[in-house]
């Protein structure tokens, strides 16, 4: 781990506040005198010379205090990584090169979407040329990039009078990840050995990828002739295929408005009683896709939306390219804005030349936009194999599918979860014409329910 030192610079400040032991001896010397004053005059030119001498100490004690954090160095790591909602210490490294120190607190201010343990800490007996060494437990409750900027420090001055306080300027960089190893979790049915590693399966079919030509034998489909070679070679020629091996992935993830949904309730992969975005399942479930399809030797690559393209990365595989997509996604937030399918749709049509694989990760119930996919998307099914799949809207399913036991709220809010379920009926209704599988997935399932899908087209060589 790579770290940098800190010194004292002008830019940053040392102040000075009133300690315990000055308001203490402030009431000790000042109250009785005050009380003396009024009793007997006399006692006026006691209390001012009394005062002026503690104000004199008091004030050389605040000066001499100043430079009290001169020599104190205080390291931290450039990069700290952190899965959602799995906590991780922040190591601080404090070197005292200066003289012995009664005690020296040290604190943070942590952004929001940051949780620690605690806020500051307090290293007594400071000895000269010793390092001490601080944990700070921090837990990220939002992906993203957090930035600590400013480190705090606290100390008492020499004969206590004040508390002397500094900032110094850091740059730490807090990166939240989706917390993949909980996503690894929920597919031991589908993962049984070490790691990622997944049994070969059996292949349905003859394959699709073209092998070679060979002589015509008995028994051979007529659709497997190659009528040119057999017109130069006056005997009939067969095709032969081979199972195709490598194949390309896309995830495609939707980051306009309908992803900005939060999902409500519970979630194992979270803390009890933590909710996530639509758009963070989304990350989750891509990113563990393409741990899966690496896996399996297959290429994955990842296209972002809302109004416009935000980001694509080209069908590959490795390990630099999945860390690659990787700090990308991370950092991905959902915006305010409608999906243009027609600007996606060309993109693709222009970028993607060769068949793949197309997941979109997208949320079709409202109608309007809806209508705005199914109509772009003959730009693109008739090249590539596409899949669209969603997290089930709340509330979404027929109206009497249950008995209503409730109040008549329920009943309006079954018939709001009905209008939903009938545009989602008819939109899944319209896509498999067009020869495109639209799948609604609970979102405690989404990334079991997605590698299943995924499994089940490449033993079935759909693609």
């Amino acid at each position: 781990m790579r770290f940098y030192r800190m010194f004292q610079s002008p830019d940053d400040p040392v102040t000075v506040a009133p300690g315990d032991q000055l308001i203490f001896w402030s009431s000790i010397i000042f109250l009785p005198l005050s009380l003396l004053a009024a009793i007997d005059p006399l006692f006026i030119a006691v209390g001012i010379g009394v005062g002026t001498g503690f104000g004199l100490l008091i004030s050389i004690d605040a000066f001499l205090s100043l430079s009290k954090f001169k020599m104190i160095r205080v390291s931290f790591p450039e990069v700290l990584r952190l899965s959602k909602n799995r906590a991780r210490e922040l190591k601080v490294s404090v070197l005292n090169e200066g003289k012995q120190l009664s005690s020296i607190k040290i604190g943070f201010r942590f952004p929001e979407g940051l949780l620690a343990s605690f806020q500051d800490q307090i290293l007594k007996e400071v000895k000269e040329g010793n390092r001490y060494s601080l944990n700070w437990p921090v837990e990220g409750q939002a992906l993203g990039s957090y930035d600590l900027k400013h480190c705090y420090l606290e100390a008492g001055s020499a004969c206590g009078f004040w508390s002397v306080r500094t900032s110094r300027k850091i740059s730490v960089q807090i990166r939240v990840y989706p917390d993949l190893m909980s996503a690894q979790g929920e597919l031991g049915d589908l993962f049984l050995n070490r790691g990622l590693g997944v049994h070969a399966r059996s292949m349905i079919g003859k394959g699709r990828e073209f092998e070679q030509l060979r002589d015509y034998i008995a028994g051979d489909n007529y659709e497997d002739i190659h009528w040119r070679a057999t017109a130069k070679r006056n005997h009939p020629v067969t095709k032969t295929y081979q199972l195709e091996r490598t194949q390309s992935v896309y995830l495609i993830l939707d980051a306009s408005r309908l992803s900005a949904r939060r999902l409500d309730g519970p979630d194992p992969q979270e803390g009890h009683g933590k909710v996530t975005t639509i758009l963070e399942k989304y990350i989750s479930a891509a990113l563990m896709m393409g741990l899966v399809t690496s896996r399996q030797g297959d290429r994955f690559g990842v296209l972002t939306f809302s109004n416009r393209v935000l980001n694509f990365f080209n069908a590959n595989s490795g390990q630099a390219h999945f860390n690659a997509v990787r700090d990308t996604l991370f950092t991905l937030k959902p915006q305010g804005v409608s999906p243009d399918f027609s600007e996606l749709f060309t993109f693709i049509g222009t970028n993607i030349r060769h068949r793949a694989l197309l997941i979109f990760l997208t949320n079709l119930d409202d109608p309007v936009l809806s209508e705005g996919f199914i109509q772009k998307v003959t730009v693109i099914n008739k090249k590539h194999l596409v899949m669209v799949n969603a997290i089930t809207p709340r509330g979404c399913g027929e109206l009497f599918s249950t008995p209503v036991t409730g109040s008549t709220d329920e009943v309006y809010e079954r018939l709001a979860g009905h209008l939903i379920w009938d545009t989602v009926y008819k939109t899944k209704k319209i896509l498999r014409s067009h020869h495109v599988e639209y799948s609604l997935f609970d979102k405690e399932h989404l990334i079991v329910d997605m590698v299943s899908q995924y499994m089940t087209v490449k033993q079935k060589q759909v693609l």
